[in-house]
């Protein structure tokens, strides 16, 4: 949403205690704005009050398109809105279950090409994506990226890691010990996430940051 728009006022806020959105409605007297909020199991809406024609008006709903809807692609997979099929599997991944691949249902997400190794693994970066559900991810904004690797790559239990923020550069620290969920590429903005792969994986693609598997 466009931060002042003349109707509504937004922020986000993200700091180290708090992250949070609000609006306010904008204008006084009779420019007085009326809006309701409707949320259901499938979309978010915002409605408007139009008095001359005495009706609802649809303002802004979500979601806007198929990858807006949560893990569409499961699992190490990749939403991208603009490609068809939309689902694609992150590098080093094949579909987990290639029959409703073909059906394009992508729900089952990617499954591993070779198991990791703990000791032998690196990293591979996607570049230009909506970062995965961070619900049981832990972040650290005290550290480089760089030193986050390496955190990551000492702990056998993570999966990859990232940016914790991306103002003025790349510093601090996100990483993900619990599948990769909810990926989503942009065309342009998003964040760069490395995933950790088996080493034959990183020799396979050495300069890959998306592999499309079609279903």
């Amino acid at each position: 949403m466009e931060p002042d728009n003349g109707n509504f006022r937004f922020e986000f806020v993200a700091n180290r205690t708090d992250a949070y959105y609000t609006f306010l409605l904008d204008g006084g007297g009779n420019d007085k704005v009326i809006s309701r909020f409707v949320l259901n199991q499938s979309s978010l809406q915002r409605y408007v009050w139009l008095q001359q024609q005495q009706a609802w008006s649809l303002y802004w709903s979500l979601p806007r398109d198929q990858c807006d809807r949560y893990a569409q692609c499961g699992a190490y997979g990749v939403c991208d809105a603009t490609a068809s099929p939309i689902c694609g599997c992150a590098a080093g991944f094949t579909p987990a279950s290639p029959r409703e691949w073909a059906l394009r249902d992508g729900s089952a997400g990617c499954a591993r090409t070779t198991p990791l190794n703990c000791t032998r693994d690196g990293f591979l970066p996607l570049r230009g994506v909506k970062l995965p559900d961070a619900t049981n991810a832990t972040a650290d904004a005290s550290v480089s990226l760089d030193q986050c690797r390496q955190r990551c790559l000492a702990n056998c239990s993570c999966l990859a890691y990232s940016a914790s923020s991306i103002k003025g550069g790349e510093s601090g620290c996100i990483v993900w010990t619990s599948p990769l969920m909810d990926i989503r590429q942009f065309q342009s903005g998003g964040q760069n996430l490395f995933i950790r792969l088996a080493a034959s994986d990183l020799r396979m693609n050495p300069s890959s940051t998306f592999l499309s598997s079609p279903f």
